[in-house]
This record gives structure tokens, C-alpha cells and sequence, in this order.
């Protein structure tokens, strides 16, 4: 790591802590806390994980991970709500390989929300995601699921 300034090593150990301890946190949130640029941020973490191999890569963040604290941050504390949340980003996620893990969650929230006549808009669950409305519409758009199918099998 020879060359990365303190910051930028210290932005990498707590994104890696955070992967570590399986605390769902992107290197955008990591950067905005810690004000290093997320390219510095992104070379650094790839340096770091490549010499870790050797004893253990850490896990990446999966797909869901990050639907309770979305919730949470949008005052939805209900289990039930959560769960079909959890159940319906994993669906959702099959049909849409390569998408952003943060636009597949929104889209799933804004989709049971919707369906369960939960009063956010779609700009509110994008402001708490930091993601776009185009690029979730996007996704909800692309979406070939049963709603009601998955509340069902909760």
C-alpha cells in the first residue's frame, strides 16, 4: 500500500471492516464520511483484498443486505413489510443480473410499498438510497414479478 495517503488507507481499513463484520455500508458512504474519492477509495480495497487472498477474501455485500437499514431509514419497522422486501430484491435480483445492488433494493421497496399502499414516494426512497428516480423506474419497468405471488409466500 505504499504511495496511498493516511486517509485513503484508513477509508480502505474501515470498508473493510465494515465487509468484515458483514455491516452493510457502500464505498459511497465510506467516501462521504471520510472525504476521499472513491477511485482512490476503490484502488486501495482491490490492492488490499488481492494480498488478503492468501488468508481469507472478505465477503462482498450480498443482495438484500442493506433492505432493514433502507427500511428502517424510511421508518418502516414492521418485520413482516422487511421480509417480503428481503423476498422480493432476491427475485427481483435473478431477473436482473449486473444492476446496481442499491437500485435493485429501492426498486423492491418502492414496488411492495406500493403494492401495500405504504405512503412513500418513489423520490423518498430514492433520496434515502442515493439513487436516481430514472435509473429505479428503470429497474420497476424491467420487472417481470407477481407481488402479490411473493406476499403470498410470506
Amino acid at each position: 500500500m505504499k504511495g496511498q495517503r493516511n486517509e485513503v488507507l484508513e477509508a480502505t481499513c474501515l470498508f473493510a471492516a465494515c465487509r468484515k463484520e458483514q455491516v452493510s455500508r457502500t464505498m459511497k458512504e465510506i467516501c462521504e464520511l471520510t472525504n476521499v474519492h472513491k477511485e482512490d477509495l476503490s484502488k486501495c480495497f482491490k490492492i488490499l483484498n488481492r494480498n488478503l487472498r492468501s488468508l481469507k477474501a472478505l465477503p462482498s455485500a450480498k443482495i438484500g443486505d442493506h433492505i432493514p437499514r433502507l427500511c428502517n431509514s424510511l421508518d418502516i419497522s414492521d418485520q413482516k413489510t422487511i421480509s417480503i422486501c428481503q423476498k422480493v430484491v432476491k427475485k427481483l435480483n435473478e431477473a436482473q443480473q449486473g444492476r446496481n445492488p442499491y437500485s435493485i433494493s429501492a426498486a423492491s421497496i418502492y414496488l411492495v410499498f406500493k403494492h401495500l399502499r405504504i405512503t412513500k414516494t418513489l423520490a423518498e426512497i430514492c433520496e434515502h438510497a442515493g439513487i436516481t428516480e430514472m435509473t429505479v423506474m428503470a429497474v420497476v419497468r424491467n420487472a417481470d414479478l407477481n407481488i402479490q405471488e411473493i406476499i403470498d409466500s410470506a
